[in-house]
């Protein structure tokens, strides 16, 4: 006698593929928010060509105050304006030499306004690897410390922050100043 060769239907085979799409598909989606969620690692260094704050320092502030973080980076975008207003004013002297006097009168300008913002953000970095330093000495007591100082620090910042851009509004083009805060957030984050 002969074998009987087992053949599937089209149908049962149709619905078998889809299932096993249907399943890579779930595992996928499932695996992504596994990784976002818990193997992503959230912290984002203050990488800052205008100011140094030690790794430490920064990751023991983004876990305790991440605000303090954000506002870093913010700062650093707002010294990023200024700097490129700078070149800006640099590249309209080398173009015009005659009009010195004009172009003097505000790169003199942003330079202090520069140097200002770079002393006060110093003087803020130098308090927190002061409050960093007072952990690792001293754990017990640092946590209401670091909290009372934590807040007092961030006000400091966004008084710094706010005070700076409004001076950078007053340079800036209408152009330049189209995406809002949330975008500029999202920039500072990414």
């Amino acid at each position: 006698m002969a074998k009987k060769e087992k053949t599937n239907p089209p149908k049962k085979r149709w619905k078998k593929i889809l299932f096993i799409i249907f399943l890579l598909v779930v595992f996928s989606v499932s695996g992504l928010f596994a990784y976002i969620y818990y193997f992503k690692d959230d912290y984002k260094p203050v990488n800052s060509e205008f100011f140094d704050i030690p790794i430490k320092t920064d990751l023991f502030f983004s876990e305790k105050s991440p605000d303090i973080n954000i506002s870093l980076k913010e700062a650093d975008y707002e010294l990023q304006k200024i700097r490129d207003e700078i070149e800006k004013i640099k590249a309209l002297e080398k173009e015009y030499p005659e009009q010195k006097k004009i172009t003097q009168k505000k790169f003199l300008y942003l330079k202090k306004l520069d140097a200002s913002v770079k002393k006060e953000i110093n003087a803020i970095i130098t308090k927190l690897n002061d409050i960093y330093v007072q952990f690792k000495v001293n754990p017990e007591t640092a946590d209401k410390f670091i909290e009372q100082e934590c807040k007092k620090i961030a006000a400091e910042l966004k008084k710094l922050i706010d005070s700076t851009k409004e001076e950078t509004k007053k340079f800036l083009d209408k152009k330049s100043e189209k995406p809002s805060n949330i975008i500029e957030k999202i920039k500072l984050l990414i």
